[in-house]
This record gives C-alpha cells, sequence and structure tokens, in this order.
C-alpha cells in the first residue's frame, strides 16, 4: 500500500495532519507551538488543510467499488476485443492463368487447380498467380458504441516447400504473398505476409491475400509436379488482439492436368 503512494499523495496526507493538529488548537486554545496564532485563524486554516488533504492525500487511496470504471463513450473505448465476421467473396487469377481457384461452400478453404507444360526437368506452371479475397465485419462487443475502434489482424504462411523447394516465388529474398487491404475509411494499403487494420465498428474493410507460385526450370517447385494428384496446403489465420477470436482459411492446391 504504502510503496504505492505517489508525492501528491504524502502532501496530502502531510496536510491533513497539520490542518488536524490546528483544529484541535483552535478548539482547545492550544497552538502547539504557534501561540500567536488567532484560534480562529487557526481553525479556518485547519479545515482547509484538512479537506486538501482528504482530497489530494485519502481520496487516491480508497479502492472504487466493482473495479476500474471505462468510459464506453470514449472514442476507440471497448470493454472486450471485438470478433469478426469473414465473407470470401471470391478467388481470383493472374491475367491470361489457367490457375482456377474454387472456395469451398463453408468458405473455409480455397482449392487451387494447377496445370503444368512441358516434359522432364522443363514443366513450368500454366499460371502462377492467384488470390483469395475477404471481406471482413467487425462483430461489436457489448459497451461498444459508434465510435469504438475495431483492429483485426491477419498473416499467411510463406515458408512452404514442396519435394525441397520452396512454393512461392522469391525476389530479393523476399515470397510472393503478398496482402491488399482497406479498413473503413482508411486508404488501401500492401504488405508482404502479416499485418492489421482497425476500422469503426459500423464499418466493412477487405484484405487480398495474392500468392505467385515459383516456376521454371531444374530447382524450382514447377519442375517437382511430376504426378497428377500432387498437393499441398498451408494457412491463411484472421484473428483480434489477444487471440480471443480467431479463423483459419486453409489454402489447398493440387495438380490436375500435364
Amino acid at each position: 500500500m504504502f510503496e504505492n503512494m505517489t508525492t501528491e499523495i504524502i502532501i496530502g496526507l502531510g496536510g491533513l495532519v497539520l490542518g488536524l493538529i490546528l483544529l484541535f488548537g483552535a478548539v482547545f486554545r492550544k497552538q502547539a507551538g504557534l501561540k500567536n496564532l488567532n484560534p480562529m485563524w487557526a481553525g479556518v486554516i485547519g479545515t482547509l488543510l484538512i479537506v486538501f488533504g482528504g482530497i489530494v492525500g485519502l481520496l487516491p487511496m480508497i479502492p472504487e467499488e466493482g473495479g476500474t470504471v471505462v468510459n464506453v463513450d470514449a472514442p476507440g473505448v471497448t470493454l472486450t476485443q471485438p470478433t469478426f465476421s469473414l465473407d470470401v467473396t471470391n478467388g481470383t487469377t493472374g491475367l491470361g492463368n489457367t490457375t482456377t481457384v474454387q472456395v469451398n461452400e463453408d468458405e473455409t478453404m480455397a482449392t487451387v487447380l494447377l496445370e503444368t507444360c512441358g516434359s522432364g526437368g522443363n514443366q513450368p506452371l500454366a499460371g502462377t498467380h492467384f488470390g483469395v479475397n475477404f471481406t471482413v465485419a467487425p462483430i461489436p462487443p457489448n459497451g461498444a458504441t459508434a465510435d469504438s475502434l475495431a483492429t483485426v489482424y491477419f498473416e499467411t504462411d510463406y515458408l512452404m516447400k514442396f519435394n525441397g523447394e520452396y512454393i512461392l516465388a522469391e525476389s530479393d529474398g523476399t515470397y510472393y504473398a503478398n496482402w491488399s487491404y482497406a479498413g473503413g475509411t482508411s486508404d488501401e494499403a500492401l504488405k508482404d505476409y502479416a499485418s492489421q487494420m482497425t476500422m469503426l465498428m459500423t464499418e466493412v474493410g477487405y484484405a487480398e491475400i495474392t500468392y505467385e507460385m515459383d516456376s521454371g526450370s531444374a530447382d524450382r517447385f514447377s519442375a517437382e509436379l511430376d504426378t497428377i494428384g500432387d498437393t499441398g496446403s498451408w494457412d491463411i489465420v484472421f484473428h483480434n488482439e489477444d487471440w480471443s477470436w480467431s479463423e483459419t482459411f486453409t489454402v489447398t492446391w493440387i495438380l490436375v492436368e500435364q
């Protein structure tokens, strides 16, 4: 208790003690060594010091009933972490790609159907770019207002391998797993692998993840695809700040044609 006392509290308690001494002296005509101090003024000064000491010294030490009071009407304040509703609107592919993206009915998985062309150690993919689109809507917790903010976090795996080769294309140490997103009234932003966006409880945001698969001659992902049915998967995760809510979306690829 005492180790948490601030300088203001100590000063307030000192004023309270001095005020009690002066008030006691005024009542019993004893000024505790201050013989020339008029009892009336001693009483007035003592009363003021007691009030000051009570406000500054005692009130901060009294615990509030029910714990900390939160002003839920203040902008950006919520009592608990919000959750979110995800809507996977569609899967996209790059211009001229034959790669097909199919989102399942439960909107928990996207299946990427791959085709290769060529033979032997040179089997480039017929399409290398594809993406998945998410619409993100906050679900306000109890106590939230129209001014309360919601922050959603999202991330994707990107160091996936197949037969020892990295699946995603790489440039200068960065693998192609790129988010494009905007929340509420915020401007559109781009980020590799993981990011976050903040919006009002009444707003809706979107987040699109785009991938490019590694394709080419030997020592590339596409060159390892030699059997119809070759497959693999990785995860995309959305969550709130304290992970009390999260949803995992799976991306699965499968070779369907050579």
